[in-house]
């Protein structure tokens, strides 16, 4: 629930860039303390650290699971559970690590790290080639596309946003079109790619 805590599927091949702008360090190079540290320093609040110590300990664990050990430490509300997980989940701590279609309660949960094929997240992209490659798939993705709607979608400032698509239709790797109807400049892949 990376994008707009809304559930995607993210390839393993764009899961690095999607990983390097969340901010987190390549695995092996974070600092000491981890996400313990997170906490110390007021970046995690305590029920998501509650959840991020169990799944650590446990995981892969399934949410009856989960929530049976950390009901009393949420003062048995659900809701504030479950957002805990959205909110560890959109900040790329935690991933669904299997489970079953029957809802979201049969899902096990790890940390993102343990479940990320060994290697892929070591080394990390630099932040503007992450952004270069998320925002050539989109336009992949849509056939054309305006970068505000670039930017909309992935939630980036529109002005680094605009100057990075410049960057690349500078250098060939899309091209601005027009789309019949339609007002402005558009985005696109080559022709046949």
């Amino acid at each position: 629930k990376f994008l707009r805590q809304r559930g995607f599927f993210i390839s393993w091949g764009l899961f690095p860039a999607f990983y390097a702008l969340s901010g987190h360090p390549s695995p092996g190079s974070e600092p000491a303390g981890g996400f313990r540290q997170d906490y110390e320093d007021g970046l995690l609040g305590r029920l998501e650290y509650l959840v991020l110590e169990t799944v650590q300990e446990r995981g892969p664990i399934d949410s009856r699971q989960l929530w049976r050990a950390l009901k009393n430490g949420f003062g048995a509300n659900r809701s504030r559970f479950e957002q805990a997980l959205v909110t560890l989940q959109s900040s790329f701590r935690i991933m669904v690590a299997g489970g079953h279609l029957e809802g979201w309660s049969m899902h096990r949960w790890d940390l993102v790290e343990r479940q990320a094929p060994v290697g892929l997240l070591n080394p990390l992209p630099a932040p503007d080639e992450a952004r270069t490659s998320l925002l050539k798939q989109y336009v992949a993705n849509t056939v054309v596309c305006t970068v505000r709607e670039v930017a909309g979608f992935f939630r980036w400032e529109l002005t680094p946003t605009q100057l990075l698509a410049a960057q690349l239709v500078a250098g060939d790797e899309l091209v601005e079109t027009a789309v019949e109807g339609w007002k402005g400049t558009w985005l696109s892949t080559h022709p046949g790619t």
